[in-house]
């Protein structure tokens, strides 16, 4: 309607700008506006003549006045030139006014000629006689081109007043023009009013005839709605809810009353069922979008009540003749049953493709009417192709096999498919890098009622790994039969039931019996074929399922070797300590029984040289004891003797004596010391030896603190930095462990008694489990090489710019190894040494 009412307008539109143009058109066709123009441009001309008529008789009349009077120059003479102006100038502007006329320019133009030729007349001879009968030739002729020019004056009239009678015309014209133009339009705009009434009176009766449409399409429609399976939910470009068919009102829980005007996420809140995590409105996807939108998988739909429902849903744009969207309709439905349904499949298909990698199997499908293939992802697997670069089929899969192998492979699917039956084979794959994998395939191949063959469906299952079992189990049994036969003992194995798994070659030359005799059968039956007199040793300790060692003499009735035989027994188990088999090992003593005896016979020899031996050694310490304290006596008197009287020589007679002679009372003096303290040092070793050793709680850092304390009044020195750990306890001989510790650390203030920063520890350390004291210093060291030189006795690593014996270290090692330890050094020249010393 509206675009009829449109059509309407255009109409009369048009015929309103036509009439328009007629009318433009006519006015132009009869030039009326240049007729107009020209009569408006002759009424200004005949204006303009009527006024030059005036001065031209005004001059002429004032000529004659003059004639008339005396020759002298009369007053009007004044009047004439005035006139004479006034003319010329309304002359010039006739000639301007007379242009649009070419034909009254022409008589203008003549016209201002002889005028201004009867002008220049007047002025050129004036009048002076006393009549008209007595006038001049000269003034005759100037009233002649008067009359001329009045002539022209009245002739150029015509034209011009034809001029004007078209312009009246024209006016005429113009207007009755516009009178019908004007009553034209009237009836153009009473017609149009009278089309828009009746086109109101048609709109409004279409309008309500739309409304009336209208409610039956929504009434049509909200039976639809309320027809339809699916929830509806209908909003406007607000994302509010407009409309709600029943089945949304059941999931979503709201009524239509109460829906309406609400926007949708209050009444539609919709969530991930695995993350819950809230999922976007679809409808606000929609309106941005323009275009369907569905929900994600996995969508729960919460109801008012908090029930949840899984859902699939879609939204699509509502839109208008323009293109434009004024609303969203959204359809869903409660999918609970079949998302169940799916879950299951999904889990079933996840469960069966864990299933295939976890056994290694995989199956295909060839279809033969349209020749594909199809492979599931385990088969992709197996031979080790990627799904995405590769397209099976069959020609591609028999390239996959080991070359030697595919003339097999094709020969048992022929087979197959001529006979109409299955197969079963086991071929090699080739792989890219040349590696070789084992698969068991089987195939079966389904025919139509003609015997046409429809499909092959198959399995395969890689072997790759069971085949390397197989391998390591036939090189494993092969080594242990070539292990076993090479030991001159009989080994079997048996199970629980006592039947014989294994046995080595010497197995069967004892019993006499062969291999077939004797795997899997029972082990009571071959020992003891005629069955068991007496309760067997040997079977009640495999019943009891414990390690045993027995031994048979050559006469006990259960030994079948007729020589004594030592028979282990030892259970094998798994991780959790069952039993799963028990190894035998029977073991001929002949040959150690006669070993046995002639070592008896060597020890009984021994003993008795140890005996001796013994004795001897008794009498060496006897003597030896004797000898120090021979020693400690005997060389001690002579060597304090050297020393006193050295000593008193250079006190009573060091001024008589030069320098070289005192110099020799010096070193007589420092040698009979120094053979002191060696003896000393000696009698001290020998006596660690003897000295019985008493273990008591000793706490090492206190005997190390009273040693610092005598070596520092010793030997003062503000260089020398001590570094003693708290309370280090341990169980030892206090005595020996102050020797051993004195000998140490004095080592050690000695050998870093050159170091402007001398640093001295003593601690301990745990390694291995055990505790490890050390002694370390930053003194001088020395190269490891010759380590093994430090603890003998009268061995220095150092010359004579450190004192000593070479007596205190062999000393220290000796308590050492009585506590049952040990003693190990680490040094690097010029860095300092470490020593370690265990006490257990």
């Amino acid at each position: 309607m509206l675009q009829n009412k449109n059509i309407n307008s255009r109409y009369f539109l048009f015929a309103a700008l036509l009439g328009i143009l007629v009318f433009i058109v006519f006015i132009f066709f009869n030039s009326i506006p240049t007729r107009i123009h020209q009569g408006q441009q002759g009424i200004a001309a005949i204006q303009l003549l009527d006024a030059i008529r005036h001065p031209l008789l005004a001059i002429e009349k004032s000529d004659l006045k003059t004639h008339q009077a005396s020759s002298q120059t009369h007053p009007d003479q004044l009047s004439i030139n005035e006139n004479i102006i006034v003319a010329r100038s309304l002359i010039k502007r006739y000639q301007e006014a007379s242009r649009y006329n070419p034909l009254l320019a022409e008589n203008v133009d003549a016209l201002a000629i002889l005028i201004r030729d009867w002008i220049h007349a007047k002025l050129n001879h004036p009048g002076n006689h006393k009549s008209l009968s007595s006038m001049p030739q000269h003034l005759a002729e100037n009233h002649l081109r008067l009359l001329q020019a009045l002539t022209l004056l009245a002739e150029g009239e015509m034209p011009t007043h034809h001029d004007i009678e078209q312009g009246q015309i024209a006016e005429h014209q113009l207007q009755w023009g516009g009178i019908i133009l004007v009553s034209y339009l009237l009836l153009l705009i009473i017609l149009f009013q009278r089309f828009r009434q009746r086109e109101m009176r048609l709109a409004y009766q279409a309008v309500k005839y739309a409304q009336t449409k209208l409610q039956q399409r929504e009434n049509h429609l909200a039976l639809t709605l309320n027809s339809i399976g699916d929830a509806v939910i209908a909003t406007d470009a607000q994302g509010r809810v407009m409309q709600i068919n029943p089945v949304a009102e059941k999931l979503t829980g709201w009524q239509q009353n109460e829906a309406h005007g609400l926007p949708l996420p209050e009444i539609f809140r919709i969530v991930n069922a695995r993350s819950r995590e809230p999922v976007d409105n679809p409808v606000e996807k929609v309106l941005s979008s323009g275009k369907v939108v569905g929900l994600a998988n996995h969508t729960v739909l919460i109801a008012k009540d908090d029930h949840e429902y899984q859902i699939a849903d879609s939204g699509a744009p509502i839109i208008d003749e323009k293109g434009e969207v004024f609303g969203v309709i959204l359809v869903f439905r409660d999918v609970s049953k079949e998302y169940q349904q799916q879950e299951t499949l999904s889990k079933s298909q996840f469960n069966l493709a864990e299933a295939q990698k976890i056994a290694h199997i995989g199956n295909w499908e060839l279809d033969l009417v349209s020749n594909t293939l199809k492979w599931s992802d385990e088969i992709f697997r197996i031979f080790e192709i990627d799904p995405g670069k590769f397209t099976p089929t069959y020609d591609r899969f028999i390239d996959s096999i080991h070359p030697d192998d595919r003339n097999m492979v094709n020969q048992a699917y022929s087979d197959s498919l001529e006979h109409k039956t299955a197969y079963n084979i086991t071929h090699r794959l080739l792989m890219k890098d040349g590696r070789i994998k084992y698969v068991n395939e089987c195939c079966k191949t389904d025919f139509d009622d003609n015997g046409q063959a429809l499909r092959s469906i198959g399995v395969i299952q890689d072997l790759t790994k069971q085949k390397k079992i197989e391998h390591e189990k036939f090189k494993a049994a092969s080594e242990w039969k070539q292990a076993m036969d090479s030991i001159n003992d009989a080994i079997y194995l048996i199970d629980l039931d006592d039947r014989v798994i294994r046995a080595n070659k010497i197995f069967y030359q004892l019993t006499g019996l062969k291999p077939e005799q004797v795997i899997g059968q029972d082990i009571s039956k071959i020992m003891h074929p005629e069955g068991e007199p007496v309760p067997c040793p040997v079977c009640l300790a495999r019943k009891a399922r414990e390690d045993s060692l027995l031994v048979l003499e050559a006469n006990h009735p259960d030994n079948p070797a007729g020589c004594p035989i030592e028979i282990m027994l030892r259970v094998i188990r798994n991780k959790d300590g069952a039993p799963i088999s028990i190894l035998m090992r029977v073991r001929d003593l002949s040959q150690q029984r006669e070993i046995e005896d002639k070592l008896r016979q060597q020890q009984d020899y021994l003993e008795k040289e140890v005996e001796k031996r013994t004795a001897d050694l008794n009498l060496i310490n006897k003597e030896l004891e004797s000898f120090s304290y021979s020693i400690s006596h005997d060389l001690r008197a002579p060597l304090r003797a050297i020393n006193g009287f050295s000593v008193a020589l250079k006190e009573d007679y060091a001024d008589s004596l030069d320098e070289t002679a005192n110099n020799y009372l010096e070193r007589i003096s420092a040698g009979a010391n120094r053979m002191t303290t060696l003896v000393d040092n000696l009698l001290m070793l020998s006596r660690i030896n003897r000295q019985e050793l008493k273990r008591n709680p000793c706490n090492l850092s206190n005997i190390a603190n009273e040693i610092q304390q005598q070596l520092t009044e010793q030997l003062p020195s503000n260089n020398l930095q001590w570094k003693i750990q708290e309370q280090l306890k341990t169980s030892c001989d206090e005595n020996l462990i102050h020797i051993a510790l004195e000998n140490m650390l004095s080592n050690a203030v000695k050998y870093s008694s050159k170091n402007k920063h001398a640093v001295i520890e003593f601690g301990c350390q745990q390694q291995d489990g055990k505790t490890v004291f050390y002694i370390r210093d930053n003194g001088v060291g020395f190269d490891m090489q010759y380590a093994d030189k430090l603890f003998s006795a009268f061995q220095r690593l150092h010359g004579n710019e450190f004192e000593g014996t070479g007596i205190g270290l062999a000393t220290v090692q000796r308590i050492i190894h009585r506590h049952g330890g040990k003693i190990w050094p680490e040094a690097k020249v010029d860095k300092g040494t470490t020593f370690y010393f265990t006490l257990e």
